[in-house]
């Protein structure tokens, strides 16, 4: 693995845990605590992580807010989206997950807005906001989690229990070693969960890092999963020919 491989996923891992030790790291990725102390010394010239007596943590963006979702693996992310835009034919109802992944796609449906005529719903706060000046948007009304820049909550999840999508983009924080699409913040789960189950095709949109990280709780099987957009590496062919076991279309991108 690359120093800049394992650089991205260490931030990946970082995102979905409050810190981590050298030891945990090291443990993790079986390499020596002195190469991941090499790796954090220059995440944090970078100003990507905070060393703090041996431990990593992610910088503040403010308001005492952490900085998430370093724009890693961008190249894969634009493919993958463009992956997903392929899909928009006789859809007329979208609804998006939150995700950088997912924001890419929405780059791309709002650079082709000409063409375009869809309605969409949302629990991201940013995609609501990219969207609503070009196409019907809806936000459920829920609590708002600035650090996910989404909304959440039972009255969200209750709204998208009564609405009916085409087609649903779906991120996770990641699919290791796990039944399906996963998430760490508990308030999202039901509202990730609703919003899967309101769209008659499921698409996710992950990354190669994902298949090397993962959160608590699973809101989509890989059983109720259509689709499945990402990138084939060495690493993760084997996790891909199983998912595909699942009755999952795998799409290259």
């Amino acid at each position: 693995m690359s120093n800049t491989i394992r650089q991205d996923q260490i931030f990946t891992l970082l995102e979905n845990h409050e810190k981590l030790s050298v030891a945990e790291l090291a443990t993790h990725f079986q390499v020596t605590e002195t190469t991941i102390r090499r790796d954090l010394i220059f995440m944090e010239e970078k100003h990507q992580i905070i060393r703090k007596r041996g431990y990593a943590i992610l910088p503040d963006r403010g308001y005492g807010l952490p900085l998430r979702r370093r724009n890693t693996h961008q190249g894969e992310k634009l493919r993958i989206a463009k992956k997903a835009f392929e899909l928009y034919h006789n859809v007329h109802s979208m609804a998006l997950d939150s995700g950088t992944t997912i924001g890419e796609l929405v780059k791309l449906l709002v650079d082709n807005r000409e063409q375009i005529d869809v309605d969409l719903i949302t629990c991201s706060l940013s995609t609501a906001y990219d969207t609503c000046q070009y196409f019907h948007t809806s936000v459920p009304g829920g609590l708002i989690f600035p650090s996910e820049v989404s909304c959440g909550g039972p009255y969200m999840s209750d709204f998208l229990n009564n609405v009916t999508t085409d087609i649903a983009f779906l991120g996770s924080t990641g699919i290791s070693n796990t039944p399906g699409l996963t998430v760490s913040y508990p308030p999202m789960l039901d509202v990730k969960r609703a919003l899967m189950l309101c769209a008659a095709k499921r698409v996710g949109l992950l990354d190669s890092s994902k298949f090397f990280t993962r959160g608590i709780y699973t809101f989509c099987n890989f059983d109720e999963l259509d689709v499945l957009i990402t990138v084939k590496t060495e690493d993760n062919a084997r996790a891909l020919d199983e998912i595909a076991k699942h009755n999952v279309e795998i799409i290259l991108a």
